[in-house]
């Protein structure tokens, strides 16, 4: 990006987008191109693209809007800014703009991912581009960004979001079109982070965790002061250790407070607010680990976030895509409902609101280290969320699910289950089907024999004789093994209606 005037000029600001308009960027095709920036009070301001203009004035505090009529795929072309002064963008492409966002899972790199050094040095994709949104804890909402677009390349996509260039990799294959990939994600980031002031208001059941934060925020100087402790302790017994040669203590974790990806609003404020009203064709998130521990009240908080994101880029029901957990943490007792099976029904739950779709990942963890909640294949959930959304946005003809829950009913001393999008249902590993369980009048699960029945299994154990209800891969690390002809996996369910264990927000 270059601007055309005169360092000389004396005094007013001179014609401002922006990061998300700068070199190499990629426009939503199909859809009015809303840009956006500042300039002088009063100011005209004109912007062109590929033949089309739009104008302007600023307002009395300097900031100015357009909206380019929509324009179908192409480039690459020059837009020009121009007011008292001007600024080119060069390298223009239009074509998809998806954004990606959430914590760890989503922001692991492509350089973290198993096969890397195959994947890196093919990952020339001149036509995708790449946007990355800093990490950035706001106690208001921003204007701006500190980022730049990049051509996808070996070195540029190394620290980008592997599911997002997994995903744009496989659309840009599918649809011939440029693909710009949007990622505002956070490490360690809980949903409340990501949703506004307004949203958080919006449900008395929000509050606790807003007076939770609040305390945190008031214990932090004297907590500061114990880890200060350990962190000095901590490094003078490295030293020692090092001396002696033996193994290093554990560095202690810093305590929550002012900046932590913890704070509600946080996120929203400083990574996704000043992103929009950039035109785009969808969301993707994929986040839920850290409020593990309210799992049930994440129903409510996917349901506003996804509302309130719409909302705030103002054009209707944008399809959100949602990435359920995958199996991690340590083995639970199948006798009790685990916080992470919670969670994958709440997040299932998104799909209840309009344009959603739900990426399965039950059989993506690592079953050799299922402590790790961070399995790096991360080709699987790219191609998963990109049948999503082949399926929900572009209308292809593809199986974009696994098996889902469509009956259950009782026979006998068994409970017969039928699935939608079963076609070819199978074992994965072809032997016995696992990851059922079954229960009776006292509510007490039980592992279950299950047998596949066509588009169905017959669910039954001899210590049940009189079943009323079932589920499949209720705990954290579950052994399912059901999928359809499309080798997606079945999505984990239950038939009974038992209360949350984990918080409900009250």
């Amino acid at each position: 990006m270059s601007y055309l005037f005169l360092m000389g000029l004396p005094l007013g600001a001179h014609v401002t987008v922006p990061s998300l308009f700068t070199d190499h960027m990629v426009l939503q095709r199909q859809m009015k191109i809303p840009v956006w920036g500042t300039g002088d009070p009063g100011e005209k301001i004109a912007v062109t693209l590929n033949g089309q203009s739009a104008e302007a004035t600023a307002d009395s505090t300097g900031n100015w809007k357009v909206s380019l009529p929509p324009m179908e795929a192409g480039g690459p072309y020059t837009m020009t800014v121009k007011g008292s002064d001007s600024l080119t963008i060069d390298d223009v492409l239009i074509g998809e703009v998806w954004l990606f966002s959430g914590q760890s899972n989503m922001e692991l790199m492509t350089k973290g991912v198993h096969n890397y050094l195959q994947e890196l040095p093919a990952a020339n994709f001149p036509q995708i581009r790449l946007f990355m949104s800093p990490r950035s804890v706001k106690e208001q909402p921003v204007n701006n960004v500190a980022g730049a677009w990049a051509p996808c390349t070996p070195k540029s996509v190394a620290d980008f979001s592997a599911v997002a260039y997994f995903t744009g990799r496989e659309l840009f294959q599918k649809l011939n079109v440029p693909i710009g990939l949007v990622q505002a994600t956070y490490s360690g980031s809980v949903i409340e982070a990501w949703m506004s002031h307004e949203m958080l208001q919006s449900d008395p059941d929000f509050k606790p965790l807003q007076d939770r934060w609040l305390k945190t925020l008031a214990d932090y100087p004297q907590a500061k002061i114990a880890y200060d402790a350990r962190l000095q302790a901590w490094q003078e017994a490295t030293v020692q250790a090092k001396a002696a040669n033996i193994p290093l203590p554990l560095q202690p974790r810093p305590p929550s407070g002012p900046g932590s990806p913890l704070a509600p609003c946080g996120l929203y404020n400083g990574e996704l607010y000043p992103l929009a009203p950039f035109a785009l064709r969808g969301f993707v998130w994929y986040q839920g680990e850290g409020n593990a521990p309210t799992a049930f009240l994440y129903r409510k908080e996917l349901a506003t976030l996804i509302r309130g994101w719409r909302e705030l880029w103002g054009e209707g029901d944008i399809p959100f895509i949602v990435v359920q957990l995958p199996s991690g943490q340590p083995i639970a007792d199948l006798s009790k409902s685990a916080n992470w099976a919670e969670m994958r029904e709440s997040q299932a739950m998104a799909l209840d609101l309009p344009k959603t779709g739900l990426v399965v990942t039950i059989d993506l963890g690592d079953a050799a280290h299922h402590e790790q909640i961070h399995p790096n294949n991360k080709q699987d959930v790219g191609h998963r969320v990109a049948l999503q959304a082949e399926k929900l946005v572009y209308g292809m003809d593809v199986v974009a699910s696994g098996p889902v829950l469509r009956a259950a009913t009782v026979t006998g001393n068994s409970i017969n289950v039928a699935f939608d999008s079963a076609e070819g249902l199978k074992t994965k590993d072809g032997g016995p089907v696992a990851g059922f369980e079954i229960a009776g009048d006292d509510k007490k699960y039980v592992p279950a024999t299950a047998v596949i029945t066509g588009d169905g299994v017959m669910v039954h154990a001899d210590t049940v004789p009189n079943p009323k209800t079932t589920r499949y891969d209720w705990s954290d690390f579950p052994d399912g093994n059901l999928f359809n002809a499309a080798d997606l996996p079945m999505r984990p369910f239950r038939t009974d209606d038992l209360p949350p264990k984990s918080f409900n927000g009250r």
